[in-house]
Parts: structure tokens; C-alpha cells; sequence
């Protein structure tokens, strides 16, 4: 039951922490190998500022996932939330296929030359990713992400993602990396890159 509240703490603060101004996230990418599998995280990086994480695996097959960051220097706040299917396979892997929503909000700043200042902007999206990686629990792993997706402001996005943790303790650290190419009506895309740290505790809470 503790393990269960801990799970609903992280999300809800998932929530609350809420990144257009929709940028690059460091991904928690989970590896789920059987139903009750939970992950809760928490990162640092260069774009996304400060963000938190949680997934579950409902069943042995689908699985509920949600991430919410805030970046301290302009405001943004970000918050996404995917649903999923899921196959772990014997040799420690898993493959993972979601659909899931996400919002953003913060100050987005211009400068024109003669003119400066800022803009409140709140945007939508909707998006699919595919997770695939490897993991043992005693060691740790390496998991990638790539991430699809449409703004509502009309941007089409493509999001890539590597995250690659290490057990320490009862913790796993992670080097995270990510970068976002953005195309506005299948126009000139361009990237945005990412890099952080990170800090994941993995349980089952049938155990």
C-alpha cells in the first residue's frame, strides 16, 4: 500500500510541477517487465530545467506513463501523459508502442531589434512514441525513444531520445540525451538539442 501512494504522490506531483515553447525533453524511459512495475524519476537538464516522472504497468501488456517539467528561466511548464502497449521478451528487452497527450505553457521572448518582449503562449499536443531497450535490474540498461507528434499551433514534430541508467544503491543514475526537429507545415525543420541527469527508483508494488 505504500508503494501504491508513493506511485500517486509522484504522479500527482508530476502534475503540479508543471514544458511554443515546447522543447527537447530528458526522458524517463521505463522498462517494464511484468504487471505492478513502477518507475518514479526525477532530472535535471539544460532545456527542460527541472522534471518529474512516473509509470506503471497496469497489466503484463499495457502500461500508464506521465511527465510533467518546469524550466526555471522563462516559466515554462510542461505536462504529458501516454497510454500504451508494452512486450517484454526474455533477453531482458522490451518493446513498447503509446499515444498520449500533453500541454504547455510559459513566456515565449522576441527581440526585433527595435522592439523587445514577450508573449503568454499555451499549446496542445497529441503524439505516439515507440520505446524500445534493454535492462537488468542488477546492472541497469539503455533505453531509446523516438517520439511523433502534432501542435495545435501547427507544428509537426520529430523527438528522439537515449536514456541510459546505471544502478547505484537502491537508485539507478542516468545520463539522458534528447533532441527535437521541428518542421512548421512540412517546412525547413531544425533542431533542438538536450542533455541531462537523472535519478530513478524502479519497484513492483505486488511484491
Amino acid at each position: 500500500m505504500r508503494n501504491i501512494r508513493l506511485f500517486i504522490l509522484a504522479g500527482v506531483a508530476s502534475f503540479l510541477m508543471v514544458g511554443c515553447v515546447y522543447g527537447p525533453h530528458i526522458a524517463h524511459i521505463p522498462i517494464y517487465e511484468q504487471k505492478g512495475d513502477m518507475q518514479v524519476s526525477g532530472a535535471l537538464s539544460v532545456w527542460d530545467g527541472v522534471s518529474a516522472s512516473a509509470g506503471v504497468a497496469v497489466t503484463d501488456h499495457f502500461a500508464l506513463q506521465t511527465m510533467s517539467s518546469v524550466t526555471p528561466f522563462n516559466g515554462v511548464i510542461n505536462t504529458q501523459t501516454s497510454l500504451g502497449y508494452y512486450n517484454a521478451f526474455d533477453n531482458h528487452t522490451m518493446l513498447g508502442i503509446y499515444g498520449g497527450y500533453g500541454n504547455c505553457n510559459g513566456w515565449e521572448y522576441f527581440d526585433h531589434g527595435d522592439s523587445m518582449g514577450g508573449t503568454f503562449v499555451s499549446d496542445n499536443r497529441l503524439f505516439v512514441q515507440v520505446d524500445y531497450g534493454w535492462m537488468k535490474q542488477s546492472f541497469g540498461g539503455i533505453a531509446g525513444r523516438l517520439t511523433a507528434g502534432y501542435m495545435q499551433s501547427g507544428l509537426f514534430f520529430l523527438e528522439p531520445a537515449l536514456d541510459i541508467p546505471i544502478k547505484m544503491g537502491p537508485l539507478y543514475l542516468a545520463v539522458k540525451f534528447s533532441c527535437m526537429m521541428i518542421s512548421e507545415n512540412y517546412g525547413d525543420t531544425f533542431p533542438i538539442p538536450n542533455v541531462g541527469l537523472g535519478v530513478s527508483y524502479n519497484f513492483n508494488f505486488k511484491e
